[in-house]
């Protein structure tokens, strides 16, 4: 609610300040430790790229805050960890509410999609199969995604079939159903917040050049009616070149 103490009467709470300060410096000294020696993403062990493994394939599509399609992707991770055995029932569902009580996504409908989550598992497969440098260093193809292990570590999982990961998803979607919201977050969407839809760019470019081809259409057919007119086509050709540019 006070965003770590940048909103509100909380700005003049100096213990708070602290406490927030506190929060946010151990999760910055977390990051660091664990990718300054990885600069270059020589390898994937990155424990900080938790909730970043399926999410960037759903993330633009349904036009949802990073933060929120983040949440649903680390909510997958903790219920996939416990189904691993990596974490307890009870450490799967702490993790779940933390979440949903930080009002984030723990699931979204466009996650029911199976081959848009699955096409992103195997773009994450490939580009973990490679390095960041110029020599590209095959890995086996592993997927590389940081889950708990155990609650507070990570482990790596770095096999699933598609029919798995659509399996898993249905039964995440059924579990987390029953948390507040139906497990949807709040202010969810970028247009929520006053944001710009991400689609919109891209919508509005496909608009425009649909609508260039229909213009690059229509003056075909007119100059095709025009060369009729004329006599310069028969009725014969000119529907053989109507239907070639229709």
């Amino acid at each position: 609610q006070t965003k770590f103490g940048t909103e509100g009467d909380s700005v003049n709470d100096a213990e708070f300040q602290d406490v927030c300060d506190l929060i946010v410096g151990k999760a910055m000294e977390g990051y660091v430790r664990s990718e300054y020696g990885n600069l270059w993403e020589t390898h994937q062990c990155r424990p900080h790229a938790y909730g970043h493994t399926w999410c960037p394939g759903y993330e633009l599509p349904a036009g949802m805050l990073h933060g929120q399609a983040v949440g649903t992707d680390m909510g997958f991770g903790a219920y996939l960890s416990y189904v691993e055995g990596w974490v307890s029932e009870e450490e799967m569902h702490r993790v779940l509410k933390n979440i949903s009580d930080c009002e984030l996504s723990l699931y979204h409908p466009i996650m029911d999609d199976d081959e848009m989550v699955w096409k992103t598992h195997l773009g994450i497969v490939e580009k973990r199969g490679e390095t960041h440098l110029g020599i590209v260093e095959k890995r086996g193809g592993n997927l590389c995604a940081p889950i708990p292990k155990p609650l507070g570590f990570s482990g790596y999982l770095n096999d699933m079939t598609k029919d798995m990961l659509a399996q898993r998803m249905h039964e995440y979607k059924e579990l987390v159903s029953k948390y507040p919201r139906g497990g949807r977050g709040v202010e969810e969407l970028c247009v929520e917040v006053g944001l710009e839809d991400p689609q919109s760019k891209k919508m509005q470019k496909r608009a425009a050049a649909e609508m260039g081809e229909a213009e690059v259409v229509a003056g075909k057919l007119e100059l095709l009616a025009k060369l009729k007119d004329e006599g310069l086509l028969d009725e014969e050709q000119f529907k053989a070149q109507q239907q070639q540019v229709a």
